[in-house]
């Protein structure tokens, strides 16, 4: 069951796709491609490379806590199966209010790096909350934590 109610969004998605009608290929002047590669290892000794290479990392590392390690901190303490799994249900759900915020906040390019300082926030919030005492408010502490994940470029449109 729970595979089919993951297939029917993307059976969806297929049928609406099937009636897009996509825009012809526009021919595009001659560029030199040359001029306009940047090799990795060069993009790499960047400031902005080295940011958003951690950024990312960090990013990763967050999803694998949220997914691997929640269950087993809330089981610890004693929390029951079914309520960590809710709550883990509860911070999964947080990503989809969160990428439409951030989406929001993407139209201005000022007012994206508030947004990405204030999603870091939320997950650094959620973490100490869950280590410190992830008994007292775990959906509080996961919601948080859920916020993180939105940043992530793979689930903007």
């Amino acid at each position: 069951m729970g595979l089919v109610a993951w297939a029917m969004p993307a059976r969806q998605a297929m049928l609406m796709w099937a009636f897009v009608r996509l825009p012809a290929a526009r021919t595009a002047p001659s560029v030199n491609t040359a001029a306009t590669c940047v090799s990795l290892s060069a993009m790499a000794r960047t400031r902005l490379g080295a940011l958003v290479t951690t950024y990312f990392a960090l990013q990763a590392l967050n999803c694998y806590a949220i997914t691997g390690w929640l269950r087993t901190m809330l089981g610890e303490q004693g929390i029951r199966m079914q309520t960590w799994g809710r709550i883990l249900t509860v911070s999964q759900t947080a990503w989809i209010p969160a990428t439409l915020l951030l989406l929001a906040f993407a139209r201005a390019p000022g007012q994206l790096s508030v947004a990405f300082a204030a999603i870091s926030a939320a997950m650094l919030a959620g973490f100490t909350g869950l280590l410190l005492d992830p008994v007292a408010q775990p959906v509080v502490w996961a919601v948080l934590v859920g916020f993180g994940p939105c940043s992530c470029p793979r689930y903007w449109p």
